[in-house]
């Protein structure tokens, strides 16, 4: 091999790696840029609360049956009821303070023999499993508990029944 042919590939592939070097350097020259996107998700509150001291005031969380709003604790004439005798308890249903809106069932009453028991929504009586009512915001429904003893009760051995009432309600926002 000639010496000129030696020099001309020399030449040729110092030429190479020029190019390749070039090559490189001209893409890391390339701009690049990047967009990103964020955002905080979280719930809204959820739950409503019951009162039987008024529309406004007396309101906690009674979220399991152990739990229960004792609604006769002041109540003496609950305790002592008479054949015709007829008792009203007022009881107040809301959401909680900045909650989403709900539908409420009257999902369920326990036994109440020898009790005739009505749930009144502004005089209508209510079903169990069936009847329901709309809240809106804080805005308390007010619901009257209605007990009975009927008059042609005749036992006369002193008798009490725990009677228990559950409410569920499902977001509407």
């Amino acid at each position: 091999m000639s010496t000129n042919s030696r020099k001309i590939r020399a030449f040729a592939a110092g030429g190479a790696v020029l190019g390749l070097g070039l090559g490189a350097v001209m893409t890391l020259a390339a701009w690049f840029d990047s967009e990103f996107a964020k955002g905080t998700f979280g719930t809204q509150n959820f739950g409503i609360e019951a009162s039987k001291t008024s529309a406004t005031a007396g309101f906690s969380d009674h979220a399991t049956e152990d739990q229960a709003l004792v609604l006769t604790a002041d109540l003496a004439e609950a305790a002592s009821m008479i054949p015709g005798e007829t008792i009203t308890i007022d009881y107040w249903i809301r959401n909680i303070d900045n909650a989403a809106d709900s539908t409420v069932t009257f999902a369920n009453q326990s036994a109440t023999s020898p009790f005739q028991v009505r749930v009144l929504d502004n005089g209508a009586a209510l079903t169990p499993g069936t009847s329901s009512f709309d809240l809106s915001g804080t805005e308390a429904n007010h619901l009257v508990f209605e007990i009975t003893l009927p008059a042609d009760y005749s036992a006369t051995d002193a008798a009490s029944t725990d009677i228990t009432w559950s409410f569920t309600a499902e977001a509407t926002q």
